[in-house]
């Protein structure tokens, strides 16, 4: 007789499966037993049992079959629970190679699994195969774009590193690889964009399509970078000491177009979600925080251009004032304006029309006669003045105009606008025109320009001013020379760019439009109006000496929340006096004069106008020598303090804050002095009893908040109530 029950296979057992052995005897099939899935169930009325591959333990729910009537079918004596399989032997089973040897042994079911498959048994069936095989293709897309990724973040880096460094050939060939790897990974991941609305895969598959609509905008940009970087670099925007102001119109389009491709960039990319691939959160807020600044730094490059042409010339000759501030001098608004050139523009082409050393062309600083700002509190009651004292306000716009009232006065003649550069502002422009050879200091670089004139310039002449100033005037003539035949490149761009940001460049136009673009951008450098805490140190040097080049700085502003909202204010200046130079130690040695070594700043604190209780202490005393005034509604006061060679010194300022309801926390605008060795500036915030402050830019150090920044340019930080979030 055929046996009820077949094993169904034969040969060796597949790894993991369970051999099950011939049953003998009559089988009593009881109530009939649900379809195997996978296999074909016995049509109604046969007469032939169902061939299983294993048997099939009873589902939880169902307990033990019921014999007609509903009473629970009698168990099998041997414990198995149906008639005709043996117990199984309690011993472990022998194994050995080839089928399973030893006693029959029961197969337990899969915990939580179907009933009668092992753990882990993948299903048959379309339903069931469809997620593995869309998981697969997932991964293997998803691995193929992580390869173009990486190649065309190769082609991007190497890409900028060629516009950096004027590198046109390098730059079209990365261009041409960037826009390879684009196309490639758009048709690779084509599939991924079907699957962002099924389930596990529509994330990942979504962030995958959204960052290559990034990167293919991004390479548009790229493309629209690299025309505007054709025209400006190509040799043919700037040549013989002209601007061709017909190709400077030619590239507002472009800039137009590429902050169209970077805002659609950052449009795509922030609708990545992250979360899936282990820094792809922290990847997408770097770009997004990236394009921010490439949208805005395209912005200002487009006013900028579009400005230009009237600025050089188009309408009209110009004239700009083009002064050098010495930074071993120290002024408010960056040093003692020593030297001067005037530069006339018309139709593109630059001219030097005269320069000199201020000292030299104003018969030894000769006071003259002229009508200063009725606003600045720099000048007021000074009827007469001197062309070197005219930029004293840390405010530019105030500072800029009195050079050019003070020129005007001097000269005879009504400048447009001006512009400074100190000690600082060469290594910019260095970084623009390359190594310079000049016959007096040999070769300067973006590395050694600021020590070779402001240091070892006064020890080679010594007390010889005639003869530094004569090669300070050739060395002038040399850079401007190498500036007008360099070309212009993205780092040197980005140098200057950073030098007008830090103020060691400066600006101030009397054209409105030109104006209002500085003063959009934040390069105007003014004492905006701020309804908070305001912060600005300056000091002013008193005795001519030329070591303010090596003064350090540290600033560190404590501020004390109370219930009210009233804030008290403690600010510290800690000063030192470190020449990098030979000094004399004779009881002889000079106290002023550009050999001395004596540092004697005036120290100057801009602070809110309605502060009250102002106390400023240094030296063990409290105000000597000081004095207040007020400007851009600010309070000032000063404060004199002597700094022998080698001396510390510190001035602490102290001062109460009103409440101010309407604008709960803490908020500080800070203001720094353009100096070659940067001042750092920390401020630590204590919040009133009993609240908790947040902000960006802070971090947590007990109760306390702490901010760390250079002090240099401006720039705000604000803390305000976790519960005002």
């Amino acid at each position: 007789m055929q046996s009820a029950v077949q094993s169904g296979r034969q040969g060796r057992p597949r790894s993991g499966d369970s051999a099950v052995p011939p049953v003998t005897g009559t089988l009593d099939p009881g109530p009939p037993a649900p379809p195997y899935h996978g296999r074909a169930a016995t049509p109604p009325g046969s007469s032939q049992a169902v061939p299983q591959r294993k048997p099939r333990p009873p589902a939880p729910h169902r307990g033990r079959p019921r014999a007609p009537g509903g009473a629970p079918a009698p168990r099998h004596p041997s414990g198995t629970g149906r008639a005709g399989s043996p117990a199984p032997d309690p011993s472990p089973p022998e194994r050995g190679r080839g089928r399973h040897i030893g006693p029959p042994r029961r197969i337990l079911p899969a915990p939580g699994g179907p009933r009668g498959r092992r753990a882990g048994y993948a299903p048959h069936g379309p339903r069931q195969w469809v997620p593995r095989a869309v998981g697969a293709l997932a991964l293997l897309i998803g691995t193929g774009a992580a390869v173009l990724a990486l190649s065309a973040w190769y082609h991007v880096d190497r890409l900028t590193a060629a516009i950096g460094s004027g590198d046109l050939a390098s730059a079209e060939h990365h261009l041409a690889g960037l826009h390879a790897d684009v196309r490639v990974a758009r048709w690779t991941t084509a599939p991924l964009r079907h699957l962002t609305g099924t389930p596990v895969v529509g994330h990942p598959a979504a962030d995958v399509t959204h960052t290559l609509d990034t990167a293919d905008h991004g390479m548009e940009a790229a493309s629209e970078g690299l025309a505007l970087y054709r025209l400006a670099a190509g040799g043919r925007l700037l040549h013989d000491g002209r601007i061709d102001l017909g190709i400077l119109e030619q590239m507002p389009p472009h800039t137009v177009a590429l902050r169209t491709d970077l805002e659609n960039s950052r449009d795509d990319l922030a609708r990545v979600r992250g979360g899936w691939l282990p820094g792809l959160a922290g990847a997408r807020d770097t770009g997004l925080d990236r394009l921010d600044r490439a949208i805005e730094a395209t912005e200002v490059t487009d006013a900028t251009l579009r400005q230009l042409p009237a600025a050089l010339g188009a309408q009209g000759p110009r004239t700009y004032v083009v002064a050098t501030l010495n930074s071993g001098e120290l002024l408010p608004s960056g040093g003692a304006l020593l030297a001067v050139a005037l530069l006339r523009a018309d139709d593109g082409r630059i001219d030097v029309v005269s320069r000199g050393q201020v000292s030299q062309l104003t018969d030894l600083n000769r006071r003259v006669t002229w009508a200063p700002l009725p606003d600045d509190p720099w000048q007021q009651g000074a009827n007469m003045q001197r062309l070197a004292n005219a930029n004293y306000s840390p405010d530019f716009p105030t500072s800029g105009e009195e050079i050019l009232r003070l020129y005007q006065a001097q000269f005879g003649q009504e400048p447009s606008g001006v512009i400074t550069l100190d000690a600082a502002a060469f290594t910019a422009v260095m970084t623009v025109t390359g190594p310079v050879q000049d016959a007096t200091y040999g070769q300067l670089t973006a590395d050694n320009v600021v020590r070779k004139t402001m240091v070892d310039a006064y020890l080679e002449f010594d007390r010889e001013a005639d003869a530094r100033h004569a090669a300070n005037d050739h060395l002038i003539d040399t850079i401007f020379t190498a500036l007008l035949k360099s070309r212009p490149t993205v780092t040197g761009a980005m140098a200057v760019l950073d030098g007008i940001q830090s103020g060691h460049i400066q600006l101030f136009f009397r054209d409105p439009g030109l104006q209002s673009l500085l003063d959009g951008t934040g390069a105007a450098h003014t004492l905006e109006p701020f309804p908070d805490d305001a912060l600005g140190v300056y000091t002013i040097n008193t005795n001519a000496s030329k070591v303010d080049v090596f003064q350090d700085r540290k600033v560190t502003q404590e501020v004390v929340l109370a219930a009210d909202g009233s804030a008290g204010v403690t600010r510290t200046v800690e000063l030192r006096n470190a020449p990098d130079r030979p000094c004399s130690t004779a009881a002889d040695a000079p106290a002023t004069g550009y050999m001395s070594c004596l540092s004697q700043p005036q120290v100057i604190f801009y602070l809110p106008a309605d502060a009250t209780d102002v106390t400023v202490t240094g030296g063990g005393t409290t105000e000597p020598r000081s004095g207040r005034m007020h400007e851009k509604g600010r309070m000032v006061v000063k404060y004199h303090q002597d700094l022998p060679p080698g001396a510390e010194a510190t001035v602490v300022l102290h001062y109460r804050l009103p409440a101010r309801p309407d604008r709960p926390g803490y908020a500080l605008h800070w203001e720094g002095q353009p100096m070659v060795r940067t001042p750092g500036l920390t401020v630590r915030l204590t919040p009133a009893p009993g609240t908790e402050l947040t902000g960006t830019g802070w971090r947590r150090v007990g109760d306390t908040l702490e901010a760390t920044v250079p002090l240099t340019g401006s720039g705000d930080l604000r803390a305000v109530p976790v519960t005002a979030r």
